[in-house]
Order: C-alpha cells, then structure tokens, then sequence
C-alpha cells in the first residue's frame, strides 16, 4: 500500500482531525484531546502500517489545540508517540 492510500485510510477514522506523513519519515496524527494517554493509539497505527508493508519510522499523537503542521511536518503537545521498527 502507498502511503497516500495508508493516509486517507486512516483519515477515515472520526477521532482522527488531520494525519501527515513528514520529511523525517513519521506519521503525525491530530487528535482532540480527552485527556486519555495516545500511546496505545500510536502503537496501533505503527501495527496497522507494518502489516501494509508502509514504513515508518514511527507515530506520533498531536493534541489539535495546538498543533502547528504543513505540507509534511507537525509539532505540539504530544499525547502519545511509538517506535515503529
């Protein structure tokens, strides 16, 4: 699977506001926060990308309150992260 079609895949899922793959290779995924830790989250999409053959080298959980992203990049208040290899 590309990982375009990996990404509109995952933009399927309600919770999920906006899911970029940046420069460094990691999939960033903006959520509303409900104050629930993302880890299990992020492991999730990491289990979910191996199983497509996409790589990355990890996922990271971003709270939509303050996240700033573009084109291919996000950063914020991270609420959940995991190592995808």
């Amino acid at each position: 699977m590309s990982i375009k079609a990996f990404l509109n895949t995952i933009k399927n899922n309600p919770a999920i506001v906006r899911a970029i793959y940046t420069e460094q290779g990691y999939l960033a995924i903006i959520v509303a926060n409900d104050g629930e830790d993302k880890t299990e989250m992020a492991m999730y999409y990491c289990d979910l990308a191996n199983s497509e053959n996409v790589y990355l080298g990890g996922v990271v959980i971003l709270d939509a309150a303050d996240t700033k992203y573009g084109k291919s990049y996000a950063y914020g208040t991270e609420l959940g992260e995991a190592s995808c290899h």
